[in-house]
């Protein structure tokens, strides 16, 4: 695919509402969830919330205009969002111990990017005037962009990242016991809306009021930051649970399938 092909497509899906692209975004996120886990159980989660981290990290320096609000609001949510639900899938069929494993990978993998992608523009730019060479010059620059603010924006994600998992492991793993198994909606749903408010609230604060250089009003950090994504949070919520229960489906047919192989090693 070449990159005047990328371009039309990136022309295309910017004609659809912004809505479209979320709906997208969020049935990409979920086919690769149930793919990874239907092939490769916790492992696959575990690179997938890797990648998501890192890709929600990226997105929230983009803003993004919505037919239902009335000022932009940070984007990032939908994909970040997905972590949650990893998470509570590997509680609810690997236990609290692997999913907390899978926290601190990603946390991990998205301090090693951090620190790859500064010592990549550590080094200097080409200084030789020739065309041939503007392109890295320019591939230089977008990194600067995208990479620079990182390190705030890593301190203030991943921290309200530890606590926000966390939280929602826990209040997963609590319901759960006090249902006895049972209301899979109910835990998924409840762990999701408190614990992602958790996270909201402490990144928001963190990078774009105590952590940034130029820290947004009190008024754009309630209602662009805060509210505006929560919003689109407790709508992924919603969607969130028929994930866990295509999930749910899956691991019974795979639990089906080596029934039926031991069944035939037996005979």
């Amino acid at each position: 695919m070449t990159s005047s092909s990328l371009t039309r497509m990136v022309d295309f899906f910017q004609s659809l509402p912004s809505e479209a692209i979320g709906c997208l975004t969020f049935i990409v996120c979920s086919f690769a969830i149930l793919g990874t886990f239907r092939y490769y159980g916790a492992l696959g989660l575990f690179i997938y919330n890797s990648v998501a981290i890192i890709a929600g990290n990226l997105q929230v320096l983009k803003a993004g205009e919505f037919s239902f609000l009335n000022y932009p609001i940070a984007l990032g949510t939908v994909v970040f969002s997905s972590s949650f639900l990893t998470s509570d899938i590997l509680t609810e069929y690997y236990g609290k111990k692997i999913a907390q494993k899978s926290i601190w990978l990603s946390f991990l993998t998205s301090l090693l990017l951090s620190i790859l992608m500064l010592l990549t523009l550590g080094i200097k730019p080409i200084e030789t005037i020739k065309e041939d060479y503007a392109v890295f010059n320019k591939a230089h620059e977008a990194m600067a962009v995208l990479f620079l603010p990182i390190p705030t924006i890593l301190i203030a994600s991943l921290s309200a990242y530890l606590v926000s998992q966390y939280c929602d492991i826990y209040i997963f793993q609590y319901i759960k016991n006090l249902t006895k198994g049972k209301a899979l909606w109910l835990r998924s749903s409840l762990a999701f809306i408190i614990s992602s408010s958790i996270d909201n609230i402490i990144f928001s604060t963190l990078a774009w009021v105590i952590l940034a250089s130029h820290p947004v009003e009190l008024k754009t950090l309630i209602f662009t930051y805060i509210l505006g994504t929560y919003t689109v949070r407790l709508i992924v919520s919603l969607a969130n649970t028929v994930v866990m229960y295509l999930v749910r489906f899956i691991n019974l047919a795979r639990q089906n399938v080596v029934d039926v192989s031991l069944s035939k090693l037996s005979v």
